[in-house]
C-alpha cells in the first residue's frame, strides 16, 4: 500500500522507511496528543475534532495482523482508550452529555474498574438531568470496587458523589469539579 520505496532492505530483513504520518499508529499518537492538549487548554471543540480524527484511524484491534503482538497491542489499546476518554470528556465540556452516554455505557461495561471512565459516566448522567441514575451508578461502582478489590472509590469519584448529594441550592445542579459553589444571599429580615 505504501509502495516499494517505503521498504528498505537492511541486514537481517526489511525496514519500513515511510514518514511517521504515513503510519496510522504514529499519526494516531500525534493527533491523540494534540487533542488531549487542546482539552487540557480548555478548547473542547478543537479537542473533539482532533480526537475524532485520531479515533477514525482505528478499524479493529491494534496490530491484529502481527504474530506475537500482545505486549505492543496492549499499549496501543490503552492509548486508544485514553483518547476515547478524552473525546468523551470534550463532549461533556461542550454540554453534550446525551451524545456521550451511549458510548460511556458500553465502555464502562467493558472496563468496570476504570474509575476515570466511571467518573465521566456519572458526570454525564448528572449533566443530562438524571441525578438519581448518577447516584445509583456511583453505588454500583462503589460496591464493585469493594467486592473485587476490597477498596473504596478514589478521590475523584468521592468528590463527584459529594456533589451529587449536595447540589448547588436553587439550581438543582451540582457544581463541576473545581468550581466554587454558588451562594445565595440570605433574605433581609424586617
Amino acid at each position: 500500500a505504501l509502495g516499494h520505496s517505503a521498504v528498505e532492505s537492511v541486514a537481517g530483513g526489511y525496514r519500513l522507511a515511510a514518514p511517521p504520518d504515513a503510519v496510522d499508529l504514529h499519526r494516531f499518537e500525534r493527533l491523540a496528543g494534540e487533542g488531549s492538549r487542546a482539552l487540557e487548554n480548555g478548547d473542547a471543540a478543537d479537542a473533539l475534532a482532533v480526537l475524532g480524527e485520531a479515533l477514525a484511524l482505528w478499524s479493529g484491534p491494534a496490530l491484529a495482523d502481527l504474530p506475537d503482538r500482545t505486549a505492543a497491542a496492549s499499549r496501543w489499546e490503552a492509548r486508544r482508550l485514553d483518547a476515547r476518554r478524552a473525546a468523551l470528556g470534550a463532549l461533556l465540556a461542550l454540554g453534550r452529555p446525551g451524545e456521550a452516554l451511549p458510548e460511556l455505557a458500553v465502555l464502562c461495561d467493558a472496563h468496570p474498574l476504570d474509575e476515570p471512565l466511571q467518573v465521566l459516566r456519572i458526570r454525564a448522567l448528572r449533566d443530562a438531568g438524571r441525578p438519581a441514575e448518577a447516584l445509583a451508578a456511583y453505588e454500583e461502582v462503589r460496591t464493585l470496587l469493594d467486592d473485587r478489590l476490597g477498596t473504596a472509590p478514589g478521590p475523584a469519584l468521592r468528590a463527584l458523589h459529594a456533589e451529587l448529594l449536595h447540589p448547588v441550592r436553587g439550581t438543582g445542579v451540582a457544581p463541576t469539579p473545581g468550581s466554587a459553589p454558588a451562594t445565595r444571599a440570605a433574605p433581609a429580615l424586617s
